[in-house]
């Protein structure tokens, strides 16, 4: 029997949307790698950031705070604090912030010389949310999906699709080496191989995947109970774990996965190099610790950085979960739930549905950020 929802991609995306649709009606999920959440959810830090630019982003995420908070599955996530630092632009927050406090949500300012990180760091403005929460990218995947295999949906794993099945316009089901899937709808989740499997089909979606460097440091002086810190305006995050942390320069550097391979790299000279002094100059008083272990992954971006959801005008029975740039782990649960809310017709007040439309206009030439920083922007062309 076929399904009625066939989910492309088990990471973070399809496994809440499986999670948010197993109740009423069958699903199937394929993912191609031998586990599920063994791509950008296993190299993402897990912090659930609800201070952001993006309107969109904050959205997703506080629908997946909200839903962490009211979780009674034990170590689903961890109530840790956070803090964001600017320095250079000390207001690029501020719409942010009112957005969220219009929200009941706690955010106050502090002065950065306070904090133990970041006493000795040129941060010029700083934002504490006391309330902002962690998570492990793999273990609320296996969460979710265990909740939607209760409700009886089925997963396939080294089950990498081949094919997108497009008659008379319309996508109805998908291939994979060995079998043929036909469904009602087709949800596209697949990170960042979705762009490469629409256009295959003849839709170009411009989705671009950017590579990014991360590691695990540990400090000669570790601080216990400490918050995770994100520099926006410079690009450079540290999230406490197991008495280290795990940094990230931010960087990003155009990279098209190939079919079937891993996403996971290993950092560069260069990338070692731009987290070193990124560390020296913002967060000094991390300048003693040593490298754990290293590695890159993948983040899928459209150009105006925003996600593309929901059904494509122009392709009925597909329905997009991508271009999550990073959020997939923040956002995974809104996402779930626009997506079921969409497929029943009904309304989202808290997301601008068109903002995130598959077919919503794009620019050809957008900037990224090769060394993290949006000062040293750099203008890239999707093909």
């Amino acid at each position: 029997m076929h399904p009625d929802v066939v989910i492309v991609g088990g990471g973070m995306a399809g496994c809440a949307v499986a999670a948010h649709l197993s109740p009423r009606c069958r699903v199937t999920v394929l993912e191609s790698s031998s586990a599920v959440a063994s791509e950008g959810a296993a190299q993402s830090a897990g912090m659930i950031r609800r201070l952001d630019m993006e309107p969109s982003h904050r959205a997703l995420a506080q629908r997946t705070f909200s839903y962490l908070v009211a979780s009674d599955a034990p170590g689903l996530s961890e109530r840790t604090g956070a803090i964001l630092g600017l320095v250079r632009d000390p207001l690029s927050l501020h719409d942010a912030v009112a957005h969220l406090r219009a929200s009941q949500i706690t955010v106050t300012p502090i002065d950065p010389r306070m904090d133990t990180i970041l006493k000795d760091s040129p941060v010029s403005m700083a934002w504490s949310l006391p309330d902002e929460r962690v998570t492990n990218g793999p273990r609320l995947a296996r969460h979710l999906l265990d909740t939607a295999k209760t409700n009886g949906a089925r997963v396939q794993t080294s089950s990498a699709v081949t094919q997108l099945l497009i008659e008379d316009g319309r996508c109805i089901g998908v291939k994979t080496k060995t079998q043929t899937i036909l469904a009602q709808h087709t949800i596209l989740a697949a990170g960042a191989w979705s762009g490469q499997l629409a256009k295959a089909a003849g839709l170009h979606r411009p989705l671009v995947p950017l590579r990014r460097a991360a590691a695990t440091i540990r400090s000669l002086h570790p601080v216990p109970g400490q918050a995770w810190i994100w520099l926006d305006d410079v690009g450079l995050y540290a999230r406490p774990e197991d008495g280290g942390w795990i940094v990230s320069p931010c960087d990003e550097v155009p990279s098209w996965p190939e079919p079937g391979i891993p996403s996971i790299g290993t950092p560069d000279e260069t990338q070692w190099q731009l987290l070193h002094n990124k560390i020296m100059r913002y967060l000094p008083s991390l300048s003693d610790a040593d490298v754990s272990r290293g590695w890159t992954g993948l983040r899928t971006f459209c150009p105006d950085r925003r996600p593309m959801l929901g059904p494509d005008e122009d392709c009925p029975g597909l329905v997009w979960a991508a271009g999550l740039g990073g959020h997939g782990v923040s956002g995974c649960i809104g996402v779930a739930e626009a997506i079921s809310a969409w497929l029943s017709d009904q309304p989202t007040p808290w997301l601008d549905r068109a903002s995130v439309s598959p077919t919503r206009p794009q620019l050809r030439r957008w900037p990224i950020f090769p060394e993290g920083d949006p000062g040293r922007a750099k203008l890239v062309t999707v093909g």
